[in-house]
Parts: structure tokens; C-alpha cells; sequence
């Protein structure tokens, strides 16, 4: 619970930091001339320079997921190196230098004196205040609580409709979505360039990994976006939360908020790929688990170019057929047995259950787990749902009958197709690091 809490926490902070980014500017410190001057001014009146210091904090949220699919989690090594040397990478002087830059770039001196005019009036002085103190992590907590007790008293109406209005003015849900995109983008490439080749993934499979996590992040997004705007401007009065509106569909308003767009991106990237580099380095020092020595893993690519997978030999393939609703269900499964170990996959492209949605993920997945621990007569040891490449999924042990064995599986939905990797064996330290790498060497591609 206390992690589930922590994590929807940190989404909150991503959410309101890159939220609110695009809605302020920035500037050089060092002022060189009129343009300089002016885009310096709108950074000392924005707030910026505090709400960029907690980018660090938001990509630590990302790395998780860039880690799995390196193989790299649960390196004391690395938690350490990301640590110590987040904060290098991702430093607020350097953003803003190359978001300024972007922005001198672009100089629309009418566009920006009417920017300053706004953050320099009490109104404007006092949003910027309140979106400054709604990037903390007390705000977060504040913003998690916020939003559990606006099931209970629902705002008022107008308020709601006018938060609503901002967001789609400033199409937040998609800017933030991009932003944390080209994170785990320039970071998977910063990485791929500095790994070995053995440990590298495809620029296919980054793009689709990008693409996954994006798509994702829109719906977590606008969820938690209202929220947080309600609890930000709560203190402000209809009529000035209307002014505010009022002001971000002008001409120059909407000018700043696609200029500042690529601008962050921008610097974004930059750090993302150099801090990837550095990474990957550090990961590269790192051996692969080798388990035992008499296994030689081979990459078993689909004919259809969907998926590869690493197996510890060649594998065999076995494809039934199953009467369904909607006409026979293909069942393709490869299977590879080593010693006392057994190596499964299964998928199934046109899965009748994702098809119909006769019944919620969660309990499909639920029946699917009781009907695997009915079937060898054991119990279901551990379930945990996740996200696998940016899919939804669950990673499951079960016992196996009078505690013979176990089975450890990873199942993932993409779309309408389904993917089941699947050891047996007894949970010795050599099963579990064979067992890890099956089970995170599943690469979809498309």
C-alpha cells in the first residue's frame, strides 16, 4: 500500500511540475541586450527556477522501467550511481540555459511584453505563487487527498468546467505526455550507444517503448491533471480563475505555450541522453547473470517480426487449436526443457477475452490465476500486476502440488494479443537468475 501511495505521489509531482512548466517562461541570467532583458524579467516573475530543481526528483520516476529493460534492477550499484549523479545531469542552470536559449531563438517582443504585463500584475503574481508551491512533495500528498475527498463533495460546477477549459486551451495532458516521452527516449539512446551490443535493444524497440509509455501516460495524466488544478487554484475566486482562462486563449499566450513546448523538450533531451550515456556505461561494468554454464541461450525472433525472446536452447513448437465463440483459438507455444526446467512461452494473437471485454483486466487475470493453481494442484504464492514495455501485465508464482516445485510466469496483454512466459523448477539461486532472464528477455516489437 505504502508503495502504491509513493508511486501515484511521484506521478502527482510529474504531473504538476511539467504541468506548470508550461505555463511559465525562462531566461538567461546574464542579460545582454533588450531580448535578454526582457525573457530574464518573465523568468524572475515566473517562479521557474524553483520548479525546474525538482525535475530530478521526476525522473527518478521514469528510470524503473528503462532499468527492466536492461536487465539492470535491483543493482545496489546502480541505485547508487543514479543517486549520486542525477542531480549532475539534470542541473537547473543548464535547462534553463537551453530553454533560454530556445526561447531568444523564437523572441516575439509584443507576445512577450504582454506576458510580462500579466505576470506582472496581483493576479498573475498570485497564480505564479500557487503553481510554484503545487510542484512540492507536501503538495503532492495534499493533491493525492484532495482528489479521494472530490468523490465525496464534488466541486462546483462552473469551477470544474473552467479547469477543464484551461486544460484544453494549453492541452496539457498531451505536452506532459511528450515531455516524459522524449525522456525515455534520449535515455534509452544515451544507453544503447554505451552498452555492448549484446545488451542492446532495437530502435524499434525503443520507439515502440516510447510510444507505449506515452500512450499510457495520457490517461494517467488527465486523471489526475483536474485534481490537481482544483486543489492549485482552490483559493481563488470564480471571477479570477475566469480572468486566467480568459488570458491563457489569448494569441500570446497560446505563442509562449507551443514555443516553450519545444523549447523544454529540448533541454530535456540533452540531459536525458547524456545522463543515459553515463548510465549504460556504469550498467556495461555490470556482468549479465550467467546461471549455469551448460546452457546456451538462443534469440528466437517471430516469423511475423512481432516479438524475440531469448531461450536457454533451441526451442520446439507446439500450436493448438481451441473452439471459442468467435471460431477456433490459436494457441502457439514453444517450449524448451532443460535438466529439470522448463522454458514456456505461449501467446495468442486474437485473444477472445481482450476482443469481447465481457469482464475487467484485473479479473480476467484473477480467474486465469486460480484456474493455473487449480490446474497443478498448488497456491498462488505472489501476484503483482504490472507494466511490461508499456503494456499491462502480471508477474505470478504458484506452488506446484506437495510443494514439488514452482511456477514463475509473466503474463502481458498488448492490444488484442496475449503473452505467457513460463518457468517450473524449484526455487534455487541458479533457477531464479535463469528464470529472470527468460522472463525479462520478452522484446515486443510491434
Amino acid at each position: 500500500m505504502i508503495k502504491k501511495i509513493i508511486l501515484y505521489t511521484k506521478t502527482i509531482l510529474l504531473v504538476a511540475l511539467f504541468s506548470f512548466l508550461s505555463m511559465v517562461n525562462t531566461g538567461s541570467t546574464k542579460t545582454l541586450g533588450e531580448k535578454e532583458k526582457l525573457v530574464n524579467e518573465i523568468m524572475e516573475k515566473s517562479g521557474i527556477n524553483e520548479q525546474v530543481k525538482e525535475i530530478p526528483n521526476i525522473v527518478k520516476v521514469l528510470i524503473p522501467a528503462q532499468l527492466a529493460t536492461y536487465n539492470a534492477v535491483n543493482q545496489p550499484k546502480i541505485s547508487s550511481f543514479i543517486e549520486k549523479k542525477m542531480y549532475k545531469y539534470f542541473v537547473a542552470t543548464r535547462i534553463l540555459r537551453t530553454i533560454s536559449s530556445e526561447l531568444n531563438k523564437n523572441f516575439n517582443k509584443s507576445n512577450i511584453e504582454a506576458l510580462l504585463k500579466w505576470f506582472n500584475s496581483s493576479l498573475g503574481e498570485k497564480i505564479t505563487e500557487l503553481e510554484v508551491k503545487a510542484t512540492t512533495p507536501d503538495a503532492a500528498l495534499e493533491i493525492m487527498s484532495y482528489s479521494v475527498k472530490m468523490k465525496e463533495q464534488p466541486p462546483d460546477k462552473k469551477r470544474l468546467k473552467l479547469v477543464k477549459k484551461l486544460i484544453e486551451i494549453l492541452n496539457l495532458g498531451d505536452h506532459t505526455a511528450k515531455k516524459t516521452g522524449a525522456i525515455i527516449f534520449e535515455m534509452a539512446k544515451g544507453m544503447n550507444q554505451s552498452l555492448p551490443e549484446n545488451r542492446r535493444i532495437s530502435d524499434e524497440q525503443i520507439m515502440q517503448l516510447n510510444h507505449n509509455m506515452e500512450k499510457s501516460m495520457v490517461s494517467q495524466i488527465n486523471l489526475i491533471l483536474v485534481a490537481t488544478f482544483l486543489y492549485t487554484y482552490d483559493s481563488l475566486s470564480l471571477e479570477e480563475l475566469e480572468k486566467y482562462v480568459e488570458f491563457l486563449g489569448t494569441g500570446s499566450s497560446k505563442w509562449f505555450n507551443e514555443v516553450y513546448l519545444v523549447a523544454s523538450i529540448s533541454a530535456i533531451e540533452e540531459s536525458s541522453f547524456d545522463f543515459g550515456l553515463a548510465l549504460g556505461k556504469e550498467i556495461a561494468t555490470i556482468p549479465m547473470p550467467q546461471g549455469r554454464k551448460d546452457i546456451q541461450w538462443q534469440k528466437y525472433s517471430s516469423t511475423d517480426g512481432e516479438f524475440t525472446v531469448e531461450f536457454p536452447g533451441n526451442p520446439k513448437s507446439n500450436n493448438q487449436s481451441f473452439p471459442g465463440e468467435r471460431g477456433p483459438i490459436i494457441m502457439n507455444m514453444l517450449l524448451v526443457e532443460n535438466r529439470k526446467m522448463a522454458f514456456v512461452l505461449t501467446f495468442v494473437k486474437d485473444f477472445p477475452p481482450l476482443i469481447v471485454k465481457k469482464m475487467p483486466l484485473e479479473q480476467l487475470v484473477n480467474n486465469m490465476l486460480k484456474g493455473s493453481a487449480k490446474n497443478v494442484g498448488g497456491q498462488i504464492i505472489k501476484k503483482k500486476f504490472i507494466k511490461y514495455q508499456g503494456y499491462p501485465g502480471v508477474d505470478y508464482t504458484v506452488s506446484i502440488q506437495n510443494n514439488s516445485g514452482v511456477i514463475q510466469s509473466r503474463v502481458v496483454f498488448v492490444k488484442h494479443k496475449y503473452y505467457q512466459l513460463l518457468v517450473t523448477g524449484k526455487s534455487d539461486d541458479k533457477n531464479s537468475i535463469e528464470c529472470e532472464r527468460f522472463l525479462n528477455s520478452l522484446k515486443i516489437v510491434k
